[in-house]
């Protein structure tokens, strides 16, 4: 094809490109429009494609010599008499995000199927084979990656008397606000806390690992279930249930990583429950801790989350048997003492970027411990001891 339109109208182009190849072209209803453009020994069929490319129009060889002109838009009965239907099987991501994901002119021709996890993609032949290119580019594994957390529990008290400090210019973490710090100085506060557990001045509560997909949450919970008994009273007789209480560390954390530095932003939230006392009844009163943030890392940086405070109030009654009994003269001879304690909660987090193997670079949280405190108690999975290869999914 060799021809140049000026604002000619399309069904009049058609007509003159029918005339010069001797093919026959036929256009329904919805053909309309003006075009410019200069065609230079093209090929047919890319001469169609450029000339009806601005309108959203298609054209289809449905026999030899015989071209059928129809508009994209799906409700058309031209796009109906060319299009077939193709299942295109998804292998990572879920078929409602990919149609989603999808530029609005291909997504109107896909269907999810949520069941099988694929797309049913309705359209010509060209316009299909193109929308299904866009579905395979789109449907890549996504990155893993490895969530170590430590949770390690101790008192203010026992902090200022080891003159280990959580604030500073550098760290940014304070026992009383409770931010957050990713420097390195961390490993350090790492070390001292560890040795204050070996010490019985600090508890390490909770270790968990976890697989986590980039830009899907991921959550580990570390919980301790209490049955309490509560007498509920009747009409003509009292009757008694048990009622569950969970007293529960959890973190949710969505990790997502930058293309081109390889940087980690995560969306971090931490909660620390205890019972605390009774109330009422003697029911176990509850006490919850949290805090959220988002945070940006490199692969393999300690994050470090403080100021989940907790104040512990004591009450010791003490009295002289018969004698504190008496009245009014007994409390000469009894005495109550109240203590109050802060125990501060501190949250380690180090993600991981794992490669198609699953395995990642730079040291674990656990390898980051001093010797002597790998041997601590620790919940969750068991870190993997020096020498061995790290996971390759847990």
């Amino acid at each position: 094809m060799t021809n140049v339109f000026v604002d000619s109208e399309l069904r009049q182009a058609l007509a003159d490109i029918s005339a010069q190849t001797g093919v026959t072209i036929i256009s329904d209803d919805s053909v309309r429009g003006t075009i410019s453009i200069e065609l230079k020994a093209v090929p047919l069929k890319k001469a169609l494609e450029l000339l009806l490319s601005v309108g959203g129009f298609v054209a289809e060889e449905i026999e030899p010599s015989v071209y059928l002109v129809v508009s994209s838009d799906p409700k058309t009965a031209g796009f109906q008499r060319l299009a077939k239907s193709e299942i295109v099987e998804l292998d990572y991501l879920k078929s409602q995000d990919i149609q989603t994901l999808l530029p609005e002119p291909y997504g109107q021709y896909c269907k999810a199927d949520t069941a099988g996890n694929r797309l049913v993609v309705t359209a010509p032949d060209e316009l299909r084979a193109k929308c299904i290119e866009r579905i395979r580019a789109l449907d890549v594994p996504p990155l893993q990656l490895l969530i170590e957390s430590l949770v390690v529990e101790t008192s203010v008290e026992a902090l200022r008397d080891f003159e280990l400090s959580l604030q500073g210019d550098q760290l940014g973490l304070s026992t009383g606000g409770g931010i957050l710090t990713y420097v390195g100085q961390a490993d350090a506060i790492l070390h001292k806390l560890t040795w204050l557990a070996q010490k019985g001045l600090a508890q390490i509560r909770a270790n968990p690992r976890v697989i986590a997909q980039e830009g899907n949450q991921a959550k580990v919970e570390v919980s301790i279930e209490q049955y309490f008994q509560v007498i509920n009273p009747g009409v003509y007789y009292s009757y008694a249930n048990l009622e569950q209480i969970d007293a529960t560390i959890s973190l949710t954390i969505t990790p997502r990583v930058a293309e081109k530095d390889r940087k980690i932003t995560c969306e971090i939230k931490p909660e620390v429950g205890d019972v605390t006392g009774t109330g009422p009844n003697d029911l176990p009163v509850i006490t919850r801790r949290s805090v959220e943030t988002t945070v940006r890392v490199q692969d393999g940086q300690v994050i470090v989350l403080g100021g989940l405070l907790q104040e512990v109030k004591r009450e010791n009654k003490r009295k002289i048997p018969v004698l504190g009994d008496l009245p009014v003269f007994g409390q000469l001879f009894r005495s109550t003492h109240t203590a109050s304690t802060q125990r501060e909660t501190v949250i380690f987090v180090v993600p991981h970027i794992l490669d198609e193997s699953g395995r990642y670079d730079g040291p674990s949280l656990f390898e980051l411990l001093p010797a002597n405190g790998r041997s601590l108690p620790k919940a969750g999975s068991a870190a993997p001891q020096p020498g061995q290869a790290r996971p390759e999914g847990e």
